[in-house]
């Protein structure tokens, strides 16, 4: 690459949810003529199992306040605010040291609860921008309820929005089965592969709750008796628990119960890659935002079983707005979803009645429109090239 192209500091979390959107700018910005860093914290880096390679793209990592990974439940109370400070001097250190290695950066951009990266980036003159990962819908929520609120910190927060420069550049989701960077072990991923190509067309149902979720054993065990009761054949993604026993318990419980020709249970998956096998039409999910766009752009109806924070919203669009797949419903009085109402999803979308028919509508619809916003000329690919234009001289 040119030492004169734009040169970018991407910084991140490392949560799977964090990586993948992060990882998949910077191919967009390598593709425009930058040239990225990807940033993460020392003890997330390590965590990394693969660093895809591009031309154009570099790592580096910066200090967490917990390098040697001791676990966020060990924290004490008001660590956080220390952590800032060690992260902040950490970034300014690497900053310095691409520029006196003749890499200044040019531009910064952070995701989510990483707000003092601008702080940085404004002692340095460097200019930066926040990467939204979640739904504009969701954004829309925070700010809206942040203007009803009062409390000092609401004011003070008010003062700088009046300039607020929104530039959408969405979805960011590879049409390839190319991911990005992975936190789990893919070894099983030829196995699946080809257990998915003996499958005939959409008769496998795509399971998976995404990197953080952690689901409670009977709602896992209400799942897996309402797919096995159902009769439909599923792919299902069952991360490793910390918990051993727990996960030995389970996995015990089921074995029994499945037979290869109707059920497979593997670690982790390509999740682009299998949403976009054409054995997949249905997907199971939280909804979290990574996995609702990319059920949305590969054209997979949806059964939403969000848990927390934005997944609720996600939810909601999937249901009621674009109708592109439908919401379990949980027991009130458990906050579990009942193997019945499993199996009563599964048949809305896999049966051959007309909600599917009407599903499958409506997910060509939005999986057109996702494309043809990112597509040459398309509202999403005219934002990012004038933010390029824009940002960068």
């Amino acid at each position: 690459m040119n030492p004169d192209d734009p040169h970018f500091l991407l910084a991140t979390l490392p949560g799977q949810g964090h990586l993948n959107p992060t990882f998949r700018l910077a191919k967009r910005l390598i593709q425009a003529g930058a040239r990225v860093t990807f940033a993460t914290t020392i003890n997330g880096q390590r965590r990394i199992k693969s660093f895809p390679s591009l031309e154009g793209l570099a790592y580096a990592s910066f200090s967490g306040g917990f390098d040697d990974g001791t676990p966020p439940s060990d924290r004490q109370e008001g660590v956080m605010s220390r952590r800032e400070l060690i992260w902040s001097q950490a970034l300014t250190d690497l900053l310095l040291s691409l520029s006196s290695e003749g890499h200044p950066v040019n531009f910064l951009i952070y995701c989510p609860m990483l707000s003092w990266v601008a702080d940085v980036a404004h002692a340095m003159s460097i200019p930066s921008a926040f990467f939204y990962i979640q739904s504009a819908a969701s954004f829309a929520i925070y700010h809206y309820y942040l203007k009803s609120q009062t409390e000092e910190y609401a004011i003070k927060a008010l003062a700088h929005d009046s300039n607020i420069n929104l530039i959408t550049i969405g979805p960011l989701v590879p049409s390839d089965k190319f991911n990005g960077c992975e936190l789990f072990e893919n070894a099983s991923h030829d196995y699946y592969i080809n257990w998915l190509n003996s499958k005939p067309d959409c008769s496998v149902v795509y399971i998976s709750f995404g990197s953080v979720a952690v689901l409670p054993r009977n709602q896992m065990e209400e799942i897996f008796n309402g797919m096995v009761e159902s009769g439909y054949t599923f792919l299902w993604v069952i991360r490793p628990s910390e918990d051993v026993e727990e996960e030995e318990g389970f996995e015990n419980a089921i074995k029994d119960k499945i037979q290869e020709e109707q059920g497979l249970i593997v670690p982790w998956c390509s999740q682009v890659e299998v949403l976009n096998h054409r054995a997949v039409g249905c997907f199971v999910t939280h909804c979290g935002w990574n996995s609702t766009l990319e059920g949305l752009v590969a054209g997979v109806p949806m059964i939403a079983l969000p848990q927390f924070a934005d997944q609720m919203t996600n939810a909601k669009l999937v249901d009621e707005v674009w109708e592109t797949g439908v919401r379990v419903k949980v027991n009130e009085g458990t906050a579990v979803a009942e193997k019945e109402e499993i199996r009563r999803c599964l048949e809305m979308v896999m049966g051959n009645g007309q909600k599917g028919e009407e599903l499958i509508r409506h997910v060509k619809k939005w999986r057109g429109l996702a494309l043809e916003a990112t597509n040459q000329g398309g509202s999403s690919a005219n934002n990012f090239k004038v933010f390029m234009e824009s940002f960068v001289k």
